[in-house]
């Protein structure tokens, strides 16, 4: 079971530092690889002239053991440049070349060295010197790997004290360095909290305080490297992105400064599509590889050669194939040929096109293949095609495997024939398969198993029935189905616009002649098959097919291959998925056809047998296949060509929606592949015949408007604002309305507006960060005080110093309800809080009264959430007597989080996510959790970000989100706790006028908030610090006319006075910490400015308005354009809950309105 083809893509290579050598790295290609050694032993040679030391000897004599300790710098500087840069010097010899280089630490000299940037021997020279001054400087240092989160760094004092952060490589591992005399402490420190770490094989601690003292010698030095502009892109860890203008002084920081993979990981993915991208991974243990599969980089898009234990030459091997002739492995999906290309395609005719003496000039021209049929089938196929013994040929079960070897062995003599591949390949339902095969997904034989089965399991399918609906859209399909009693029919092919197949029961499709010509077909054909293909009726061959294609290796396509479940091109992991789906859902051939055409296929190849998609494509695109019109009434051949093409179509493993709910049946069997959840239609569906309740006085429509009807004419009612969402969740969290107002730090998300959502029926967490635990016991007093009745609130609670004593707060206050934040993993804290709700109701069901909403923006993330609380911190529990052995129990078959927040791009901290990316992707990971731990209730999936009109609001609930949480927009409110100056600014933004800066609570690493950039100079000045960080080590480093301007311009007063406010403001132990770090104490005077920018902001202070920091995303600026030229423009007459109820209101009318025009009302 293997692939065929491999298909274009952009191929990144990494280099890795120190920590991942190991005696005898590279041994099996520098014994086999006349490249590799020759290169190797030219490095070898500049050691032994240096340093006296072989490279050579050490890596690979006799005396060489694998497993013995390797650490000496003066060997292993060098000797990790020569393997690494030897094997990309190898795979150059072969042809290979990358588009991007990615270095961390010591792996950005190979990197540049590669990227031409200085000379390779130049800087192997600079590395042995390097090593030789950190032996004089430098005392012995260490670094540790931790695998957790950074948070715990942070959160440790005596971490804190005694080793530095040196990088953060995904959400759960970080990487600490620091002075050897240290190294007991702080591995007490991570042993205490039940860290797992593990020492790296080095000398020195670098990148921290450890190697500070060789500084002054690498600068004194830089001149001896020479330094151009790459010639291939370059990303560094070091610079935390791509490196445009490199300077010596830069080269000089590698060893010294923190390591940024996650963000230069990031800045190559925004270079283009993250699809095209395959990550190749040339260091000698696989580390980065690692590193960017925790960051969500597909397996199949990760390849690494060397390792201790692989076979390095055959991992060669491998790669070089990805470079060949410019033909790469598909990512999902592979890209098309280059722009400027008249781009053709090719098609697969499916079941239906088969003809006596087909295939016949064929056979004898691959012999190989057609005895490999023979074995696999049973029988001789040559002989079925040739003279059709019985009229097999039209039985299923010898039809289908008779076409799909026809169909591929057409392609190979294409191919053959004339070299030209095709920009993309298609097949309507059965000629799938050989798309695929062409596509290189599988092999051959493979696809020939498959689609024996396939033909066994539909030959077996009984009772049901299809007929060819011909002169009626889609749209007028679907209606006539809905408002019949037709209840099991399904529209099976949308083979062209106005020529449609259905199916399901037998007897049904017999009495739906009569509906169909009532309607206004022009023709209705009842076609000679005994199952329902591609409909609901499919569902149990649908499963025993999913269990038969489990064990068989389907790759990513090298063509892109366009799905008949959705119409798009196949992405890497969804073949499989696609093939399952399309056994009981529809043939969506008319979107691929028009997908096609928009991509720019101007020519069609039709391979196979037939004309029957050439037919086709003539109503689909009749001004490329010249024909009169799409619409024309059909030719005397179309229901012939409607017959020819009635095979079945994918639909997804879930259930479809049942009849009565289903108002366009046409889509509800439909793929879900992706899956799209429409709980606004479905829910309006479901209670087409239910009286609608009165509307809430509160959400009156916002602007003058036809009303909204509760009735479209039999064909669906309107929305309800009272639909949208998951019931599941306003139960539980007892709530009218499937809206949050998400907190906001400072108290911004108020007092009042919490109350105000309360009462309105919706959701507020009061915003804590940034307050001490007396105002925020302040803050939920007031809230419980003005909520007599006991309305739902809920509180922010943030990973952080502060979180401890704040669980303590809330158990004490008796607030039951959290918004959990800024979390990378599940704290003691945070199960603290879940446990001390759980009880047990009066039949014996464990239910917890303390419910947790998380925030999340990574699938890792999610998948903490959605987990049990984790078991050793039950055990702990359970052993300190905080809870019971039944209540461990209990916690074990519940998740942590009782609903989860997507957190697209948003104001304030931001992975800069996609909400279309990132909702339906976690909302599958949480529904397959809940699945694979069998718990009792469903996990509501709700989102944030961008979320500021209705059309926003709509686009989140079709997307399948539970709920939707706001937050920009609440900030430019009546009830918002920000100053009115600052109120002034916002309403007068649009959706450009945000930027990003650095996060002043993480600005060492870089992380980035979004912030209003209308009418401040806060983000500008707020990057340019964080750049001079960056340049400079200490306060004396800085310019004379770089500390005027700060002094003058940014802080308005000295620096000095700047860090005596620091010295008043942050704790002891950090300010001891820069006393004796020049790097830390830069850090903190530059950090001071960012806490003086948001309370300038907070306090309106207009002399500072230039300074202000405000948290904002684009949301604001949507929303101040939907509302111009009405009351809301002024934000005096915004009201939280008014707002949140306009928005509801209008995005319910949206999709009765956008669902009627798409079923043609």
């Amino acid at each position: 079971m293997r692939r065929d083809a491999f298909g274009p893509s952009r191929i990144v290579w990494m280099f890795s530092g120190q920590g991942s050598q190991y005696v005898g790295m590279g041994r099996a290609l520098y014994e086999s690889e006349p490249t590799f050694r020759h290169h190797v032993d030219r490095f070898d040679e500049v050691t032994r002239d240096k340093t006296g030391t072989s490279l050579v000897a050490r890596l690979y004599g006799r005396d060489a053991r694998a497993g013995e300790p390797f650490d000496d710098t003066h060997v292993t500087h060098p000797a990790l440049f020569a393997v690494q840069y030897a094997l990309a010097r190898t795979l150059q010899a072969r042809g290979a070349q990358p588009d991007i280089v990615l270095g961390s630490s010591l792996g950005d000299f190979v990197a540049a060295a590669l990227a031409q940037v200085a000379p390779a021997q130049e800087i192997v020279a600079w590395l042995i010197d390097q090593a030789a001054s950190m032996a004089r400087a430098c005392e012995p240092g260490f670094m540790l790997a931790v695998l957790g989160p950074a948070s715990i760094y942070r959160g440790s004092d005596t971490l804190r004290e005694f080793s530095d952060l040196v990088g953060v490589n995904y959400a759960e591992h970080f990487v600490i360095g620091g002075n050897r005399a240290d190294l007991a402490r702080v591995e007490a420190a991570l042993a205490r909290e039940g860290v797992v770490f593990h020492r790296l094989p080095v000398r020195f601690g670098f990148h921290s305080r450890n190697v500070a003292p060789v500084v002054p010698w690498l600068h004194a030095r830089e001149a001896n490297l020479s330094c151009r502009a790459p010639t291939i892109p370059w990303a560094s860890c070091t610079a935390g992105g791509i490196v445009e203008a490199p300077t010596a002084r830069f080269l000089t920081r590698i060893a010294i400064d923190p390591l940024r993979f996650q963000e230069a990981a990031r800045a190559i993915e925004q270079t283009g599509s993250p699809d095209t991208l395959h990550w190749v991974d040339l260091g000698p243990s696989g580390t980065l590889a690692n590193f960017a599969r925790r960051l969500g980089v597909p397996n199949d898009r990760l390849h690494v050669v060397m390792g201790p234990f692989g076979d390095d030459a055959r991992a060669l091997g491998r790669v070089s194939n990805l470079h060949a002739s410019n033909a790469r492995p598909a990512g999902a999906p592979a890209a098309p040929v280059s722009e400027g290309v008249s781009m053709h395609a090719f098609l697969f005719p499916g079941q239906g096109s088969q003809v006596k003496g087909m295939g016949a000039a064929l056979f004898a021209r691959f012999p190989d293949r057609m005895r490999l049929a023979n074995e696999i089938l049973g029988y001789d196929l040559a002989a079925l095609c040739v003279e059709n013994p019985d009229n097999r040929l039209g039985q299923t079960q010898f039809t289908q495997p008779a076409m799909y070897v026809v169909n591929a062995l057409s392609y190979l003599a294409r191919r053959e024939d004339d070299a030209g591949a095709p920009a993309f390949v298609a097949g309507h339902s059965l000629g799938e398969y050989s798309a695929l095969f062409a596509a290189g997904a599988f092999s051959f034989e493979d696809g020939l198993r498959l689609v024996k089965k396939r033909g066994e399991l539909m030959s077996a399918a009984r009772d049901g029935g299809m007929a060819a609906v011909l002169g009626l859209d889609e749209a007028r399909v679907a209606e006539i189905l809905a408002s019949s009693d037709l209840r099991g029919i399904d529209i099976a092919n949308l083979n062209a616009p106005t020529q449609i197949v259905i199916a399901g029961p037998a007897d049904e499709i017999r009495r739906a002649q009569q509906w169909f010509e009532q309607g206004g077909c022009y023709a209705y054909v009842v076609l000679p098959v005994s199952g329902a293909f591609h409909s609901r009726m499919m569902r149990d061959a649908q499963r025993e097919f999913e269990r038969f294609i489990a064990p068989f290796d389907i790759g990513a396509p090298g063509i892109p291959v366009i799905a008949n479940v959705t119409g798009r091109p196949y992405r890497g992991d969804e073949v499989r998925r696609g093939l399952v789906e399309q056994i009981a859902s529809p043939v969506r051939w008319v979107d691929t056809i028009r997908y096609l055409s928009e991509q720019g296929v101007e020519r069609f190849a039709e391979i196979g047998t037939g004309t029957v998609l050439t037919d086709l494509l003539r109503k689909i695109l009749p001004q490329k296949a010249g024909a009169s019109g799409a619409a024309a009434r059909p030719q005397a051949g179309a229901a012939a060509a409607v017959a020819a093409s009635a095979p079945p179509r994918p639909t997804g493993t879930a259930d479809a929606q049942p009849p009565a709910a289903s108002p366009a049946r046409a889509a509800t069997a439909a793929s879900t592949m992706p899956p799209a959840s429409a709980s606004a239609s479905a829910s309006a569906s479901a209670s087409a015949s239910a009286p609608a309740p009165a509307p809430a006085p509160a959400l009156a429509p916002a602007f003058a408007r036809a009303p909204a009807s509760t009735s479209t004419n039999g064909i669906a009612p309107a929305a309800r604002v009272e639909q949208l969402g998951c019931p599941e969740f306003k139960r539980r969290f007892g709530l009218k309305y499937a809206y949050v107002a998400g907190g906001m730090v400072h108290g911004i998300a108020s007092v009042r507006m919490v109350v105000a959502m309360a009462k309105a029926g919706m959701k507020g967490y009061f915003g804590t960060g940034g307050l001490s635990l007396d105002a925020i016991r302040d803050a939920v007093r007031a809230i419980r005080g003005a909520l007599p009745a006991g309305e739902p609130y809920g509180m922010n609670l943030l990973s952080g110093r502060l979180e401890e004593a704040t669980v303590d707060l809330y158990l004490r206050e008796g607030v039951t309800s959290v918004e959990a934040a800024a979390y990378m993993h599940v704290t003691p804290a945070l199960a603290r809080f879940k446990l001390a709700g759980l009880s047990v109701d009066r039949d014996g069901a464990t239910v917890s009264a303390h419910k947790i909403l998380a925030k999340v923006s990574r699938p890792e993330v999610a998948t903490a959430f959605m987990s049990p609380i984790p078991e050793k911190f039950l055990e702990r529990f359970v052993r300190d007597g905080v809870i019971s052995d039944a209540q461990a129990r209990a916690a074990r078959a519940m998740p942590v989080a009782d609903a989860v927040c997507v957190e697209a791009d948003s104001g304030g901290h931001t992975d800069m996510g996609a909400m279309p990316a990132l909702l339906p992707a976690i909302r599958r990971l949480c529904a397959d959790i809940a699945g694979e731990r069998g718990y009792r209730d469903k996990v509501p999936v709700g989102v944030a970000g961008g979320i500021g009109t209705p059309e926003a609001a709509a686009a989140a609930f079709v997307l399948g989100a539970d709920f939707i949480l706001t937050g920009s927009i609440n900030q430019c409110t009546v009830e918002s706790g920000i100053s009115d100056v600052v109120k002034d600014m916002l309403q007068q933004i649009n959706v450009h006028d945000t930027d990003y800066a650095p996060a002043g609570d993480m600005f060492e690493l870089g992380a980035k908030v979004q912030v209003l950039r209308r009418g401040v100079f806060f983000p500008a000045r707020a990057n340019r610090l964080y750049e001079l960080y960056k340049q400079y080590d200490s306060v004396d480093d800085l310019p004379d006319a770089v500390r005027r301007q700060l002094e003058d311009k940014y802080f308005g007063k000295s620096l000095a006075e700047v860090y005596a406010d620091c010295e008043r403001y942050y704790p002891a132990d950090e300010i001891e910490r820069a006393r004796g770090n020049p790097k830390q104490k830069l850090a903190l005077i530059f950090r001071w400015y960012f806490g003086f920018a948001t309370r300038a902001a907070l306090a309106g202070n207009e002399a500072d308005k230039v300074n202000f920091q405000v948290q904002c995303g684009p949301a604001l600026g949507a929303f101040n354009q939907w509302v111009r030229n009405t009351a809301l423009e002024n934000w005096r007459n915004r009201h939280v809950a008014e707002m949140a109820a306009r928005i509801l209101q209008d995005a319910a009318d949206l999709l009765s309105r956008r669902y009627l025009s798409m079923v043609g009302r």
